[in-house]
């Protein structure tokens, strides 16, 4: 994470400004889908919540970065991320969502 911070004048004692943060790239696509990254400010793009094609773009480019991941592995590398999701991410998964299902796009948990 990077601070910038820059002013053209003299602050007077407890004003306040606007931090602006740079969280490089990876996070910045994160900011971006729930709506306050740099695009979203700049209204080049829209948060997965409100836009139903910016997320499926989205979803889209993910995973044809994860197909390219996965054709390159070797298959050790395959083998071991494989069993990795399995039984560290699958289980974790299950137990979050077990009793939670949406109805009329309302989030219903039992």
């Amino acid at each position: 994470v990077n601070y910038y911070f820059a002013v053209d004048r003299t602050l007077q004692p407890g004003e306040e400004v606007e931090m602006l943060t740079d969280y490089d790239a990876p996070y910045e696509q994160i900011r971006e889908r729930k709506g306050y990254g740099k695009k979203n400010l700049m209204g080049e793009c829209r948060s997965d919540y409100i836009d139903r094609t910016s997320r499926l773009q989205r979803n889209f480019k993910e995973r044809s970065e994860v197909e390219e991941m996965i054709q390159s592995m070797e298959p050790l590398e395959l083998y071991y991320s494989t069993e990795f999701l399995v039984t560290q991410i699958l289980p974790r998964v299950e137990a979050a969502t077990t009793n939670v299902y949406f109805r009329n796009q309302k989030l219903i948990i039992t």
